[in-house]
């Protein structure tokens, strides 16, 4: 007897075609879940680098705003102590003239 005319053979044979045909449908599934979660990883680390690149021109933003400070009250300071070296030559002199019409 031909094994192919058999019902046995023939359900067997469908049932190949029926693994084989699911197998790949899990397979493509598989790769298109794949690239979602690719996708997504991709997106949320280009989201990652924005926020990154924003908080790091934020950061450079405030040390610039610092440094301007910074140098400001050195001036400033610098200023302060020439007026105060000036004030002590004046008041030396000062002094120093006082001695003199004392002697």
């Amino acid at each position: 007897k031909d094994l192919r005319a058999c019902t046995a053979y023939s359900v067997a044979y469908e049932l190949e075609l029926w693994k084989k045909a699911e197998s790949e449908k899990f397979r493509l599934h598989l790769a298109d879940h794949e690239a979602a979660l690719q996708e997504q990883l991709e997106d949320e680390y280009r989201q990652q680098e924005i926020t990154r690149a924003q908080e790091f021109r934020h950061r450079q933003s405030e040390v610039r705003d610092l440094e301007f400070k910074v140098k400001r009250k050195l001036l400033e300071l610098q200023q302060r102590e020439a007026a105060i070296v000036a004030e002590d030559r004046r008041i030396t002199g000062l002094c120093d003239g006082m001695k003199r019409k004392a002697d």
